[in-house]
Formats: structure tokens, C-alpha cells, sequence
């Protein structure tokens, strides 16, 4: 993938095709096209007896819900990746970012229900981002393995002392209430009790500043099913659960939450990047919409999902595997 500009306009899913089948590869770039037409995970994103280490000042976590209710989404939000990490250092929103990209599906019905890409910066992001299966599958019951994912970065992630962390998922259905032990010695080789996704997320939130890009899921599950998945998420996240209606907005979202937590801009100077960019008013306004009350939580002093503990947590030794599937991996990024 790549590409030095920015707004790369990308097609749609027709609106007679389903979400769950097959997609209309004529929509998509050549890489979302050799993402979706993969019929099994790359060997070097399985998370089994990997640990990450990012020495980078500021690491992000890119983690996208690659499940068929997420329709085009999934595949225009891969679309544009290539140009947020060029953004934040064209604009200076971060010093030293580092980038790991992954993938969530359904563990309970997917072949492929945890990705994770090393941490990277520049052109070797792209080698990561193009290994990604966009598997375009999940279980149809409302529920997806985000705890699962959250879970490899809480325990088999460390990080030296950053001055800002980021973790942006993006999905449209809730996640399972516990965490699965079969699952986690599964694909991540841990042996552990049965645990509260509730209390993987308070992990999470203790290393990262986290973020949840939300995709409606109204249209599949209707609206009672949508204010339950809604109402799950802000308990764990609270207001930084950000309401996307146009998937095209989300490097938009990520690069403003970014720059206003990190302090490099407040939220007017934001927009005016974004006008200068070329982005539409229609743009604009929905992303001071969306990020308005991010702005609210850093003018309160509640911005930061990293608590006063968060730097005894991120530097401590992670929890590693007894037995590991393929020997253990550690992967360090300068």
C-alpha cells in the first residue's frame, strides 16, 4: 500500500449485496481487493507466544473489526491507513509514533479471530498493513472477540515509558461479557482463570489512552440492540466512544484525538488543519461533532484513559506463555 496523499476516495458495497457474503472487489483499491480474497491469516500475525515491545515515544494501536456486519467499512478504513501515520508526522501531532495494526474477528466462529502486526514506523507499515486478512466473517449474534485482542496488548505488550499511547478500535457490535480461558491458551497460548472482559478493558485503559470508533449496528440488530451495545461500551470507555457515520471520517477522528489529547492542538486548530487539507465543511463539521466531547474530557483533566499507575503497568515484564506453539517471539522496535 501507500501513496503521499491524503483523502483517497474509495467505492461501496452496492446496497443490494449483503453484508455477510462476498464483496463487490471492484469497490476497492488493489490491496483492500488482496486483503478480502485471502482465505487464511498470515503466519507472522498469529499472536501465539508473541510479545511486542515499542520503544517509540508514542505507540498507537490501530485495531479494526474485520467481520462481515462491518460491510464496506472494514475495507475503506484499510483503504486509508496508509496515510495516517504520514499525517501525524506532516503535521507534528505526535513526536516518535510507532504503529501496530490488527485485525478482530468472532473467535467463536472465525478462522482468523486475532491479527496482530509488529509495531512500525514509515514504509514498513506497509509491509504489515498488506499481510492483514480482511476475513469478512463473524458469528451474527451480536458479539465480537474485541476482548480478546485487548487482552494480547494489556498482558504481551510493552511499552519503555511513552509519553502518549493510543488504542483505536473500531467496531459496530459489543463484546463477549468474559473472557474465554480456551480461547486466550488457543490463540495466545496464556493459561488463566476465566476473566471479565470488563476487567481486560480497566487493563487496557491503564496503558493506553482508548478510544472505540463506533459503526451502528442499528441497521443489522435494530435500535434496542444498538442502545445495549452502546450502553456496554460506555461503561468501559464512557465518552470516548466516538459515533462515526461515514467511514471515510475515521482517519479524521483518530488524527483529531490524537492531537487534542497529545495537546498539539485544541480543537479549532484541528478543523483549520483539516480545512487546509482540502476536506469538505460537511467533513469538518462532523468531525467537531464527534470530538467535541473529547475536547470537554481535556478540559476537565479526564482525557488521558491512562491511570497514575500507568507507568508501573506499561513497563513491567509481561505475562509470557508456559508452552508456546511456534517458540517465543519478542519484537522490538527501535
Amino acid at each position: 500500500m501507500g501513496g503521499g496523499y491524503y483523502d483517497r476516495d474509495v467505492g461501496t458495497v452496492p446496497s443490494t449485496q449483503s453484508s455477510s457474503t462476498r464483496y463487490d472487489y471492484t469497490a476497492y483499491t488493489d490491496d483492500a481487493k488482496k486483503a478480502m480474497s485471502k482465505s487464511k491469516m498470515d503466519s507472522s500475525l498469529e499472536p501465539y507466544g508473541r510479545n511486542l515491545i515499542s520503544n517509540a515515544k508514542n505507540p498507537i494501536v490501530v485495531a479494526m473489526d474485520v467481520t462481515g456486519s462491518m460491510g464496506d467499512w472494514s475495507k475503506i478504513i484499510y483503504d486509508k491507513m496508509p496515510m495516517f501515520y504520514g499525517q501525524i508526522m506532516l503535521q507534528g501531532y505526535l513526536e516518535d509514533p510507532a504503529i501496530s495494526f490488527s485485525a478482530i474477528g468472532d473467535a467463536y466462529s472465525d478462522k482468523a479471530p486475532i491479527q496482530i502486526c509488529d509495531f512500525a514506523k514509515g514504509k514498513d507499515l506497509d509491509n504489515w498493513l498488506t499481510r492483514i486478512w480482511l476475513e469478512g466473517n463473524g458469528g451474527g449474534q451480536g458479539f465480537e472477540s474485541y476482548e480478546l485482542t485487548s487482552y494480547f496488548y494489556a498482558r504481551h505488550c510493552t511499552l519503555q515509558a511513552p509519553s502518549s499511547s493510543f488504542f483505536f478500535i473500531s467496531g459496530d457490535e459489543g463484546f463477549y461479557k468474559d473472557l474465554e480461558p480456551g480461547q486466550v491458551k488457543e490463540h495466545i497460548g496464556d493459561s488463566i482463570e476465566k476473566l471479565s472482559s470488563e476487567q481486560v478493558f480497566q487493563e487496557l485503559k491503564n496503558k493506553f489512552n482508548v478510544f472505540l470508533l463506533h459503526k451502528s449496528c442499528a441497521g443489522g440488530y435494530g435500535k434496542e440492540t444498538e442502545k445495549k451495545v452502546l450502553a456496554q461500551w460506555k461503561r468501559v470507555l464512557g465518552e470516548r466512544v466516538l459515533m462515526l457515520e461515514d467511514p471515510k471520517s475515521v482517519v479524521d477522528v483518530m488524527l483529531g484525538a490524537i492531537a487534542i489529547v497529545a495537546k498539539t492542538r485544541d480543537l479549532d486548530s484541528y478543523l483549520t488543519d483539516m480545512q487546509q487539507r482540502g476536506q469538505t465543511q460537511q467533513r469538518i463539521d462532523d468531525v467537531k461533532n464527534i470530538l467535541t466531547p473529547v475536547t470537554k474530557m481535556i478540559g476537565t483533566g479526564a482525557g488521558s484513559g491512562v491511570s497514575a499507575d500507568a507507568t508501573r503497568l506499561i513497563t513491567q515484564t509481561q505475562t509470557t506463555p508456559a508452552k508456546k506453539r511456534r517458540g517465543g517471539k519478542t519484537k522490538r522496535v527501535s
